[in-house]
């Protein structure tokens, strides 16, 4: 008489713990996801800064600027392409090469060998 009032207890206790472990498998797979995600942004902020320290470093790479950047790439792109200016006295961007002058201004040549002031 006393087993027919264990078996439903033990089904139970087993139910609990099967439900309990797959509760426990959501929260380790979402944690799992959000740490994924997280070390994907990390890549991506890593590749960025060596590509931003790559643009530093040489004037002669093009500096290209899309419709999809945002205005904090944009922002860092301008200012990269002023560094090299001042620090190389030219700097390519969009695929033309920028100069600056002795005397302060920004140039470019035309096809004709003849300066352009931008």
């Amino acid at each position: 008489m006393r087993i027919i009032y264990i078996i439903p207890i033990i089904v139970f206790c087993i139910w609990l713990s099967l439900k309990f472990k797959s509760l426990l498998g959501r929260k380790r797979n979402i944690k799992l996801f959000r740490d994924n995600i997280i070390q994907r942004n990390k890549t991506i902020q890593r590749f960025n800064e060596r590509y931003f320290d790559k643009l530093l470093t040489c004037p002669d790479i093009n500096i290209k600027i899309c419709s999809s950047d945002t205005e904090e790439s944009l922002i860092e792109k301008a200012n990269i392409h002023r560094s090299r200016l001042s620090k190389f006295g030219k700097s390519k961007m969009r695929g033309k090469i920028y100069y600056k002058g002795s005397r302060g201004g920004i140039y470019i040549y035309t096809k004709n060998g003849n300066k352009k002031y931008v």
